[in-house]
């Protein structure tokens, strides 16, 4: 519609200028070639304008969404139309008439203006259109505006109402978590309960897990904390006492965990008896981090002493600066009292040894004292009958004077300990090594050490401290039976254990994987074990050493394991004497005139 509107006064400019050229030639009554070449020329561009017209009004007519520019335009451009064809016939005639012109100036001057005025009157109508469809183009535009800021807020308010809506569900999750994590804080139960099903559920129900996980690991931990028959405790750098278990209490005499943390408050002054044994267990804190074993008497409630041995470790924190200490106390008074029984009773016997080589006897002098002194601590016939639930024999030659053997059955408070070991070699550093076992096995036994893996340990560091002491390479391989109602439990490396049931079964416990060697390294409680064996009426126990099983006869024939089990079983059903006397009398029929190279330990146990 706008482009009708610019090509009427281009069309009007054509008119205007063919009217005038007409108008020459009219006055001139002359028309020259350059004249209707020009005239030709205008006439066509006038057509061509005219055609573009009438499309462009015919395409404004299509689209107008009204349908009131038909209406409004159609007459004024028919008649536009008209007077345009006829001009143009007009025009048409006066190139024709080859200088001939009939027509009057005033005839052409009204066909002129008459044109013109057609042309006016057309604009005027598209412009009046033009400017409805321009108030009408406002006026949507106007509308568009309202509704799309009508949208806008929709939408603004739409966005405002879920984010509200999100912020408060937000808001009261992260309030629920903030008080599900103080009601964790402080040991209550905790359950947040999420009806939606968006990204904050999903949050909560991970915190719920890791709550149900904190609590099962909190109540896991408290129940060892609390059950717990070591001290577990914490300390400041101070020596004040943060937290205790109930078993920590008990060791120090307390009644209870509050009365012990309100009555300590200075460990370094009120607990050690050491006066400066806390500044050595800092320093090696601040130098380590970690403390095991670290051994030490401290004062219980009542002011008594006992020994301790702690296991702690350091905490710090991103400076490296030590917040507080934590870790282990084990009550060890029983091992103490036994070691230094050990220790003196080790210093007896190393003053004896010391006595007799200051005294330079004779060495076959020294070896029949050594001798004696070992017939003299073997286990006596009428200390063996006065135990009452076995029948016991034992015996015991050694290869030379003095041998490397050792047997015992001892008896303490109910509980019987009975044990069978061979010193490497022979002479008097076995013998004296034998000596030792013997008394350290008694004395442990005085101290009420009941288990068998400690009883073993201990006794190993005291061999073995003894061993260094004397600079030899002496050590005994040692088996410990503790026998209580028809239960016997089995610890130590030495030969097999014999068995054999009232109906002629026969059981063979290997001691391989029970201990180790005693006296040849230090620390051996990772290889000791235990094993227990129920005895039944008429059942019979076979200790012996290699003696028996690696004896030779004189066609250098070892005695061995099967012939000695073999006796064992033909004699069951008699008593443990006339068990042992038949083991040796076959074992001596076996080795003939062969010299005995080897100690010969027999010790048979038969339950009555």
């Amino acid at each position: 519609m706008d482009a009708s509107a610019v090509k009427l006064p281009e069309m009007q400019k054509l008119l205007h200028k063919i009217m005038q050229t007409e108008a020459e030639v009219v006055f001139n009554q002359e028309i020259t070639n350059e004249k209707k070449t020009l005239l030709i020329s205008l006439m066509s561009l006038l057509n061509n304008y005219n055609d573009e017209l009438g499309a462009n009004l015919e395409r404004a007519f299509k689209n107008n969404p009204r349908n009131n520019l038909r209406n409004a335009l159609s007459i004024p451009l028919r008649n536009f139309f008209v007077s345009i064809n006829e001009f143009n016939d007009y025009t048409s005639q006066l190139i024709s008439r080859e200088n001939k012109f009939p027509l009057t100036g005033s005839f052409y001057q009204q066909e002129m203006e008459s044109t013109i005025e057609e042309s006016f009157a057309l604009w005027q109508k598209v412009v009046d259109r033009l400017d409805e469809l321009l108030i009408y183009r406002i006026q949507g535009f106007e509308r568009r505006k309202q509704f799309i800021l009508i949208f806008v807020a929709v939408i603004f308010v739409a966005i405002l109402y879920l984010f509200i809506g999100f912020y408060l569900s937000v808001m009261r999750t992260v309030n629920q978590l903030d008080m599900a994590a103080k009601q964790m804080t402080k040991g209550g139960a905790i359950s947040i309960n999420l009806d939606s099903k968006d990204e904050l559920s999903m949050v909560v129900r991970s915190f719920n897990s890791v709550a149900i996980a904190l609590q099962e690991s909190e109540a896991k931990y408290r129940s060892i904390f609390e059950n717990s028959v070591d001290g577990i405790f914490q300390t400041t750098v101070d020596g004040k006492y943060l937290s205790v278990n109930p078993a920590l209490a008990r060791i120090y005499g307390y009644e209870s965990v509050e009365q012990m943390l309100a009555q300590i408050v200075d460990v370094k002054t009120q607990l050690y008896v050491e006066r400066d044994r806390r500044q050595q267990f800092q320093s090696l804190m601040e130098a380590n981090d970690t403390i095991t074993n670290f051994e030490s008497q401290v004062y219980k409630r009542d002011r008594t002493t006992i020994w301790i041995s702690e296991n702690v470790r350091s905490l710090r924190d991103e400076n490296g600066k030590i917040l507080y200490y934590e870790g282990t106390v084990e009550d060890i008074s029983q091992r103490k009292i036994a070691e230094i029984a050990l220790d003196k009773a080790n210093k007896q016997i190393l003053a004896l040894n010391d006595l007799l080589k200051l005294e330079n006897l004779r060495m076959s002098n020294e070896l029949d004292v050594t001798r004696k002194l070992q017939q003299m601590i073997l286990p006596k016939d009428k200390e063996l009958a006065l135990i009452k639930e076995l029948d016991i024999a034992g015996f015991m030659e050694p290869a030379n004077e003095v041998g490397g053997d050792y047997y015992d059955v001892l008896q303490q408070n109910g509980r019987i300990k009975i044990g069978i070991g061979d010193v490497t070699g022979h002479g008097l550093e076995s013998g004296m090594l034998m000596i030792m076992v013997q008394t350290a096995v008694h004395t442990l036994l005085q101290s009420d050490e009941n288990d068998p893996v400690r009883f073993l340990d201990v006794l190993n560091r005291t061999i073995y401290g003894n061993v260094q002491r004397m600079s030899s390479d002496k050590n005994l391989t040692l088996s410990l039976i503790d026998y209580e109602q028809g239960k016997l439990t089995l610890s130590g490396q030495h030969e097999e254990l014999i068995v054999v049931r009232k109906n002629g079964k026969l059981e063979r416990f290997d001691t391989i994987d029970l201990g180790f060697p005693i006296g040849l390294e230090e620390e051996i409680s990772d290889f000791l074990s235990q094993k227990r064996i129920h005895l039944y009426s008429g059942d019979v126990v076979v200790l012996y050493t290699d003696g028996i099983t690696e004896a030779e006869n004189e066609e250098r024939q070892l005695y061995g394991l099967e012939r000695l089990c073999e006796v064992i079983c033909q004699h069951v059903d008699g008593p443990a004497i006339a068990i042992s006397q038949a083991v040796i009398a076959d074992l001596r029929s076996h080795i003939g005139k062969q010299k005995i190279y080897d100690d010969i330990t027999l010790l048979v146990l038969k339950q009555k």
